[in-house]
């Protein structure tokens, strides 16, 4: 219809005519364009809100997974060097308390759970991550996935090696396995002769790998994932205008 009014006008050479209809043209691709792209913008914003509020579901579905085993495997690198310098004979003391003792025995375990946050993956996947305004939200979304790379490879080759001292000195050490009412769960239950350990070279060389290959997993490995995480979790909240302390009291 347009271009045949051009045509017309532009045989009768009516050249005002020309630059009205190229006027209306023009305008009317913009104003096409604006409402697309404001109709995007809107859409992007509902998905933020959307995102926001489920990845925060997702947070404290992993929080509650997550937060008691990455404390005890945190804590557990200050009990091994209380132990060794008991061992190593630093001090005067003759026997590892029971919280070293489990420690020593449970060395060579790295195991946390590392599930992902679907709706960060859902986003990521679809390319999408952009619709976040919040720029170190943004970065720190991102900076979680790597340290959660980058703590998945230092249990795999971390782990991997370290050696499980009761099976390989179970003169040692000895398990019970018992059911912890407090905990709520069966824990093992750990006996140590430290006379012995101190007695045994391959035990003080493979105890000494041990805790020097639990100190990197948890300084380059578990530590930064475990303050990213949390530095996530504050920013979430923070866009939700989201107090937990406020929620939990009475």
């Amino acid at each position: 219809m347009i271009l045949r009014r051009v045509i017309k006008h532009f045989r009768q050479q009516e050249w005002t005519a020309i630059f009205l209809d190229f006027l209306i043209v023009v305008v009317g691709v913009f104003v096409g364009l604006q409402v697309s792209n404001w109709n995007a913008s809107r859409k992007d914003r509902t998905d933020e809100q959307l995102f926001i509020v489920r990845l925060h579901e997702d947070i404290l579905l992993a929080e509650s997974l997550t937060s008691r085993v990455r404390t005890r495997r945190i804590d557990r690198l200050t009990v091994l060097t209380e132990a060794a310098n008991k061992i190593f004979a630093r001090n005067q003391v003759k026997a590892l308390n029971d919280k070293e003792c489990r420690a020593v025995g449970a060395a060579h375990v790295y195991n946390i759970p590392l599930s992902d946050l679907p709706s960060l993956v859902e986003l990521a996947s679809s390319g999408r991550v952009s619709i976040i305004r919040d720029t170190k939200l943004r970065t720190a979304l991102v900076a979680l996935q790597q340290t959660k790379s980058a703590l998945a490879s230092f249990i795999n080759l971390q782990g991997s090696g370290a050696v499980d001292l009761p099976s390989k000195y179970p003169d040692l050490l000895q398990l019970e396995a018992y059911f912890d009412v407090q905990m709520n769960e069966i824990r093992s239950r750990t006996k140590c002769n430290m006379d012995k350990m101190r007695a045994s070279q391959a035990f003080l060389n493979d105890y000494s790998e041990n805790i020097d290959s639990y100190d990197a997993f948890v300084r380059d490995g578990l530590a930064p994932w475990n303050l990213q995480f949390k530095q996530v979790h504050h920013l979430v909240d923070a866009a939700l205008g989201v107090d937990h302390d406020s929620v939990d009291k009475p």
